[in-house]
């Protein structure tokens, strides 16, 4: 058993998920590797996409996404297909509020009724998540209060990005929030107390770190491409014209260029205009604190004067983000002037691909329940066939052993016989060696049928199939002693099973009380195979219940033959 546990282990040991950012031009994944301790660039990718596809960072073509992951995928050659994507969009919410204070799974039984005031979407058509943040200090009226961050998203806003991993063939482990994300791998180099302004190409997000390592975050409905359609309307030129018109402004000199200058500086006052305003908004929160630098990254990070008009209204440094700033990047992973672009775009999907390496009560996540319980029914169902393939792999090794050694023991009596005969079977120690060696040679038939006349497969799948879906199976075990009669008779092969003689022993775990041991019992007697069900032991902390459940396999199992039978 001990083998079966280490192979379930190694199944269920997935490969580290690649982060996924799904922008409105561009999509961007990043694998990286190594723990929480200093991580390495394996790959990174981006693949543009058609105006539609995504509509501020909502996803509305489900296929199109697809067809771009798929091509992603083939480009950038990860080595695993399980995901941590984000999710982003001026639907999602990602705000701290103070809650009554009670336990982490206290508050997720309770949330929908705590939250509803906290956010603009009615809570049966959201997906929600949280982190506590720890208690309120200085709470006057003596209550007991805690501080959360809370993430939100419209659920069919989710559905169509899941879709689109669906479609893609791949699988999420996580939904990330890209705010979150992005100030996850800011956080790296970025100091105590920071603000990330990302610049995307049809939102801007405003994200500020407060003193007690909270978040707070605002999403502006302006981006890059609104101020290259503004420079192209002043211009009365096309906006791909426009766009080279701003590439112009910030890298040549003289005149025409600071003309072009002027005109984009123009264009990007309102965008700085409301990153000032969120930001006064942020500071006159108590919680805040002084905030020490501001960080610029996204698409229009490098839009011609932007961090410089910035620094000049908000008044503290502000620097260009990067990404990969403490990880080591493997060779030949991307070009060098490629690689200057991704530093400042890549910051979502780095994070997103740091998720896993988060302590287990810091992550958030709005992937929906019911994907969260297909996902870990699916790999209970994956360490079971592990573990029937170890049982098969042991009884075979168990049967080569008994079958060498019977192989052994009937040569010996044949042998033995042969003298006997010899001897005129004149001797009653003879008579008893040979009856000896005849149950040996009843004994090993008895044992053979034992672990081969059952087919554990198919009983497996029948276990599995009437499990409740609040159910894991955690181990299975078969024991099995053949009986001897009063007059001596060894039980036949046959018999071994047909009597029940085999048991099999499972350890579960149940989401839910005391009463989740009657559903069990009432699914594994419905089992044909499975007789004398019963529960040998339970232990329940009113959330989660672990138990052991014993039964007989009947004669109603399935039966299963092996080519080396014919050998007996």
């Amino acid at each position: 058993m001990e083998k079966i546990a280490d192979l379930t282990q190694h199944h269920l040991r997935r490969s580290r998920a690649v982060g996924l950012d799904i922008g409105s031009s561009a999509i961007r994944a990043v694998e990286l590797s190594g723990g929480t301790g200093r991580q390495q660039l394996k790959a990174v990718g981006q693949v543009g996409i058609e105006p539609g596809l995504v509509v501020e960072g909502e996803v509305r073509d489900p296929g199109g996404v697809a067809e771009a992951l798929r091509r992603l995928w083939t480009q950038a050659g990860f080595s695993s297909r399980d995901v941590v994507a984000t999710v982003a969009g001026q639907r999602v919410i990602v705000r701290e509020a103070a809650v009554t204070a009670m336990s982490a799974a206290e508050f997720r039984t309770a949330m929908h009724f705590e939250v509803q005031d906290l956010i603009p979407i009615p809570v049966a058509e959201a997906v929600l998540d949280f982190e506590i943040l720890g208690p309120v200090e200085g709470n006057g009226d003596g209550g007991r209060q805690m501080r959360i961050l809370l993430a939100a998203a419209e659920r069919s806003s989710v559905q169509r990005l899941l879709d689109a991993l669906r479609q893609a063939n791949l699988d999420p482990v996580a939904l990330d929030v890209s705010p979150v994300a992005s100030a996850r791998a800011a956080a790296r180099t970025a100091g105590e107390r920071f603000c990330l302004v990302t610049v995307g190409a049809e939102l801007t997000s405003v994200t500020l770190r407060t003193k007690a390592g909270g978040l707070v975050s605002r999403t502006l409905s302006i981006g890059a491409n609104h101020l290259t359609v503004g420079l192209g309307q002043r211009l009365g030129i096309p906006r791909n014209d426009a766009a080279a018109v701003m590439r112009y402004a910030s890298r040549a000199e003289g005149s025409a260029a600071s003309r072009a200058g002027a005109l984009v500086i123009d264009e990007a006052e309102p965008l700085v205009a409301q990153i000032a305003e969120s930001l006064d908004y942020f500071q006159s929160q108590s919680a805040i604190g002084q905030l020490e630098r501001l960080l610029v990254a996204g698409g229009g990070a490098l839009t011609p004067h932007l961090t410089e008009m910035l620094e000049a209204r908000v008044g503290v440094p502000v620097v260009l983000a990067d990404a990969f700033a403490g990880i080591d990047i493997a060779q030949d992973v991307l070009a060098p002037d490629d690689l200057v672009r991704a530093r400042t775009v890549s910051l979502a999907a780095v994070g997103a691909a740091m998720w896993q390496a988060q302590p287990v009560d810091a992550r958030v996540s709005l992937l929906p329940s019911e994907v969260i319980l297909a996902r870990r029914r699916r790999n209970a169902l994956l360490a079971g066939v592990a573990a029937v393939a170890v049982l098969a792999g042991g009884l075979g090794a168990l049967w080569y052993h008994k079958y060498e050694g019977y192989t052994h023991v009937r040569s010996e009596a044949n042998a033995l016989e042969a003298q006997s005969v010899a001897l005129n079977a004149s001797s009653s120690s003879l008579a008893r060696v040979t009856s000896y060696f005849a149950t040996v040679d009843a004994r090993q038939r008895a044992l053979i049928a034992v672990g081969a006349g059952v087919d554990w497969p198919t009983l497996l799948r029948q276990i599995s199939a009437a499990m409740p879906a609040n159910t894991v199976l955690g181990t299975i075990q078969l024991t099995a002693t053949p009986t001897t009669s009063t007059t001596g008779t060894t039980s036949t092969a046959a018999s071994a099973t047909a009597t029940g003689l085999a048991q099999v022993t499972m350890s579960v775990k149940a989401q839910g009380g005391v009463e989740t041991v009657a559903a069990w019992l009432r699914a594994m007697t419905g089992v044909p195979a499975l007789t004398n069900v019963w529960v040998a032991s339970s232990t329940s902390d009113g959330t989660t219940t672990t138990f052991t459940c014993n039964a007989t396999v009947g004669a109603k199992a399935p039966k299963t033959s092996y080519t080396w039978e014919k050998l007996k």
